[in-house]
C-alpha cells in the first residue's frame, strides 16, 4: 500500500482525460502566454489581439468544452517569465533557450524535464551576410551546421562583422546620395538586403553595433592605425578588448542576465575570443549602461548618441522600422564591429503543471498553422519567427521533446560557466 501511494504521489497533477484539451489548471479562468519583453512592451500589446482570438477559436473548435479566455501579457523580464512558466502560472511562454533551460526543473528519466517543456522551435530566415559568408559554407551551399559552430575564432568572428558591413555598402545608399545607383533605404530595399529567404536557420546570434563617428575617431586617435582602414581596425583583437575594456557607460548591455542575445553570448565572445578574464566580464557589465529592448539598443548608439557600443540580434537597427527615418539614420550613423557565435533559436514553451499531452499536440498544430497566416504574421514578426520546426515524420512527441532539451542542454553546457558567473552580477 505505501508502495501504491509513492506511485500516485509522483503522478503529475494534470490527470485529465486525454481527450480533454483544456489547461490543469482550475486556479485561473485564463488560458495564459507569456511574451518577453525583448521588444517595446507597447508593440507586443498591441499586436496579440488577433492571436488570442485565433488561438481561443482554435482550442475550442478542437473542444467543445474549452471555455477559457485565451489572455497574452508581457513579463517584466525573461526571469519572470521562466518562473511563470515554471510554476504553473502559465501555460505557454515565449522564451530563449537559456532562460528555459535555467527554469524547466529538474531531469525525468525518460530525458524530459519536471516542470515544462518545448512545444515548439523557431525557425528564421538568415542573413545574406551569413548565408554568403565563406567560413559557413560547404562548397557553394551555405551551412546551417557551419554556422551554428560554437568554435569560431576571433578571426572568423571579425570577418563576419566586415561581410555584414560590406554587404550594406554595397548594396544600399547608406549616406543617401544623389544618383546613387545603390538601394534607397526604405524597409523592403533594407529588408531584402538583410534576409535570405531562401535559407531557413536554426539559429541566431548577436553583434557588437557601434556608432561610426565614435570609431573613426577612436582609430583616428590611435597612432598604429591612424592612417589605416577601419576594417583593419576592426580586425585586431587588442583594439577590440581595448575597447570594451575602457568603455564604461559607453556600451549597453540587457538588463536581463539570462537574456542570450544582450548579455550571455556577448560576454562569451570577450571570454573566448577576445580574453577576458571572470573578473573583466564582470567589471565590464557592471559599469555598463543597460538597454531597454533591441529596439532601444539601436537608438542609443545610433540616434540618441548615449553610447558608443550596443549589443543585439541582426538587425536591431531595421527594428526602427517603424519609423522610417529612425530606421535610416540608425544604419547611417552605426557599424558591425563584432559577432558572437550561434544561440539557438528562441521556441514557445509549456508548463508541465498545466498543459496535457492532448493540448500539447493541438497547440503544435495551431502556431505551426497561425505562423503561416498573413493576417497573424505582426504577431510572430516581434520575434522574427518565420516558421517552427515540430515533429518529423513518425517522430512521437517523446522523441522530439528528448532531441530537443538534448540540443538544448548541449548548448547550455556551454553556456553555463558564464550563465554562473552572472548570478554574482547582483
Amino acid at each position: 500500500m505505501k508502495k501504491l501511494l509513492t506511485i500516485i504521489g509522483s503522478l503529475s497533477i494534470c490527470t485529465l482525460p486525454v481527450t480533454t484539451i483544456i489547461s490543469c489548471d482550475s486556479t485561473r479562468n485564463t488560458f495564459d502566454i507569456v511574451f518577453i519583453p525583448s521588444v517595446n512592451a507597447t508593440d507586443i500589446q498591441n499586436t496579440i489581439k488577433p492571436l488570442e482570438e485565433a488561438l481561443q477559436k482554435y482550442l475550442k473548435e478542437k473542444d467543445s468544452t474549452f471555455n477559457k479566455p485565451v489572455k497574452i501579457t508581457t513579463a517584466t523580464d525573461y526571469e519572470a517569465a521562466g518562473s511563470s512558466l515554471k510554476n504553473g502560472k502559465s501555460d505557454l511562454a515565449f522564451l530563449p533557450v537559456n532562460t528555459y533551460a535555467s527554469y524547466r526543473g529538474s531531469s525525468n528519466d525518460d530525458g524530459t524535464y519536471k516542470d515544462a517543456g518545448v512545444l515548439l522551435i523557431s525557425s528564421r530566415n538568415g542573413l545574406n551576410a551569413e548565408t554568403n559568408y565563406d567560413k559557413f559554407k560547404v562548397g557553394d551551399d551555405f551551412s546551417d551546421f557551419e554556422a551554428s559552430k560554437q568554435d569560431l575564432s576571433f578571426e572568423d568572428l571579425s570577418g563576419l562583422a566586415l561581410n555584414y558591413n560590406k554587404l550594406l555598402s554595397d548594396n544600399l545608399n547608406l549616406n543617401e546620395e544623389e544618383n546613387s545607383d545603390k538601394l534607397d533605404l526604405t524597409v523592403d530595399n533594407v529588408s531584402n538586403t538583410l534576409f535570405d529567404k531562401n535559407n531557413m536557420v536554426s539559429y541566431y546570434r548577436s553583434y557588437v553595433f557601434a556608432n561610426k563617428s565614435w570609431l573613426e575617431s577612436e582609430k583616428n586617435n590611435n597612432t598604429s592605425y591612424s592612417s589605416k582602414s577601419l576594417d583593419e581596425f576592426i580586425k585586431d583583437k587588442e583594439v577590440m578588448k581595448n575597447l570594451i575594456l575602457s568603455a564604461g557607460k559607453g556600451l549597453s548591455m540587457g538588463k536581463s542576465l539570462t537574456s542570450s542575445g544582450s548579455v550571455l553570448y556577448p560576454l562569451l565572445w570577450m571570454k573566448k575570443s577576445l580574453g577576458l578574464s571572470d573578473e573583466n566580464l564582470r567589471d565590464v557589465y557592471k559599469n555598463s549602461s543597460r538597454q531597454n529592448g533591441y529596439p532601444d539598443a539601436a537608438r542609443l548608439v545610433s540616434i540618441n548618441g548615449d553610447v558608443k557600443m550596443s549589443v543585439g540580434y541582426g538587425d536591431i537597427r531595421y527594428d526602427l522600422k517603424g519609423n522610417v527615418a529612425d530606421m535610416k539614420t540608425a544604419f547611417k550613423n552605426s557599424i558591425v564591429i563584432a559577432s558572437t557565435t550561434g544561440i539557438p533559436n528562441d521556441g514557445i514553451m509549456y508548463s508541465r503543471k498545466t498543459v496535457n499531452e492532448t493540448l500539447v499536440s493541438t497547440l503544435r498544430s495551431a502556431f505551426q498553422t497561425f505562423v503561416k497566416d498573413p493576417n497573424l504574421k505582426s504577431v510572430f514578426d516581434l520575434y522574427n519567427h518565420n516558421q517552427y520546426i515540430g515533429l518529423k515524420t513518425e517522430q512521437t512527441s517523446l522523441e522530439y521533446e528528448k532531441e530537443r532539451e538534448k540540443l538544448i542542454s548541449d548548448n547550455f553546457e556551454n553556456i553555463e560557466p558564464i550563465i554562473q558567473l552572472t548570478k554574482n552580477f547582483n
